[in-house]
């Protein structure tokens, strides 16, 4: 992994670490309630929101030396794709530290090939600066833009329509209200209350193309302590894991835009890392992957749009395998691919036995809708079957 892929992850680990689990007959009491409910996953909003973001946030270009943050120079990207041709990139170089940062925005509309320069509007002040900015592509010319909370809130979200070249402060950039269903192409995010400040947070929601706000989608899955997809899969799946209200870790998947919500209880062996949820899918086959901070902890697979799940590897014993870099690969050809940026394995009987190849896929993949984005310290790949890569840089 990246440097910048080893800190997010230590991110998160600090993130889960400064929330203490909820005490089991606490929480069940409270569950009967919605209103008591919203206040446990205000607790967790923050390990939500985070993990939705992570899997744009990635490394450095070709023939960039990665460093620790704080020594002269630093360049890294955060890349998002709408489409095979359109896709933009957040550029920071940073010398010093945060505070000595610049970011320029990068277009493309030839799948990564040629890149244009777009100008970014100055931070209003040094807390809402672009560093650890996350980016949304929401269509070929909206975009998104959010910089970390600071003082001044209002000015956390800016909103292009015409692909970065001019852009506007959305002040009210979430809302209570709903949309059915969650508009095509559109992402998943976590979205907070009334009081985003004191983290009344927990519910599923959109952002919306033709405003740049952030809606709750048209129903709640009502789970909370987990991880949801920011992009639909390749068949148009949503989906969400955590806890039920009994504690149980559960997947729901709606393939109706939000409108519903098909849940499935999930037999975990351990405790997933918040960020090493990922779900897969292809030609009507659906994977599920669940890992801890090292190994991966276990495998699911669905052949009726997430209805039912079979769990068909299990990590125990001698039985092991690393947590993906990112995602794993439901493949062209039938196979299953787990990638640790260093090891790669791969199953042809459906998830169920894994066997080492030789051939390592180097950096971390993550499903994007243009397919699978593989980035790393060698630039960056795009892939719609998981097998033949066309590598391209960001410059």
């Amino acid at each position: 992994m990246s440097e910048l892929d080893t800190q997010l992850d230590e991110l998160r680990d600090d993130l889960r670490a400064a929330i203490p689990p909820p005490d089991l007959s606490h929480v069940t009491g409270r569950a009967r309630q919605r209103t008591m409910r919203r206040r446990v996953l205000g607790a967790i909003a923050a390990v939500l929101v985070v993990s939705a973001a992570v899997p744009v946030l990635r490394s450095l270009p070709s023939g960039t030396q990665a460093s620790e943050l704080g020594t002269p120079t630093r360049s890294s990207y955060v890349v998002d794709f709408v489409d095979a041709n359109h896709g933009y990139a957040l550029h920071g170089v940073c010398r010093g530290g945060a505070d000595g940062c610049e970011f320029t925005l990068l277009a493309t509309s030839d799948g990564g090939r040629t890149w244009q320069r777009r100008e970014l509007p100055p931070p209003a002040s040094r807390a809402s600066n672009y560093f650890g900015s996350t980016l949304s592509v929401l269509s070929p010319d909206q975009i998104v833009i959010d910089r970390p909370p600071g003082p001044a809130w209002r000015d956390r979200r800016i909103y292009s329509t015409d692909g970065g070249r001019d852009w506007r402060v959305v002040e009210d950039w979430y809302s209570l209200e709903t949309v059915a269903p969650v508009p095509a192409n559109g992402l998943l995010t976590g979205i907070c209350g009334v009081d985003p400040v004191a983290g009344e947070c927990g519910d599923v929601g959109t952002i919306l193309p033709s405003t740049g706000m952030t809606v709750r989608v048209p129903t709640q899955p009502g789970l909370f302590s987990g991880r949801l997809g920011p992009e639909a899969t390749s068949g148009g799946k949503l989906w969400v894991t955590g806890r039920n209200e009994t504690l149980g870790w559960t997947i729901a998947v709606s393939g109706d835009g939000g409108r519903t919500w098909t849940t499935s209880a999930l037999d975990v062996p351990g405790t997933p890392a918040s960020g090493r949820w990922a779900v897969v899918e292809r030609n009507g086959v659906m994977y599920l992957t669940a890992g801890g901070a090292d190994e991966l902890l276990a495998v699911w697979r669905s052949t009726d749009d997430g209805v039912t799940w079979t769990r068909t590897w299990v990590g125990a014993g001698n039985n092991w395998l690393p947590s993906p870099a990112g995602y794993p690969v439901a493949a062209g050809d039938g196979s299953l691919i787990i990638s640790d940026g260093k090891s790669t394995y791969v199953s042809t009987d459906q998830g169920v036995t894994f066997r080492r190849t030789g051939d390592a896929v180097a950096g971390t993949i993550r499903w994007s809708r243009a397919g699978y984005l593989r980035s790393g310290s060698g630039g960056f790949a795009l892939s719609t079957d998981g097998l033949r890569w066309r590598s391209f840089e960001v410059r």
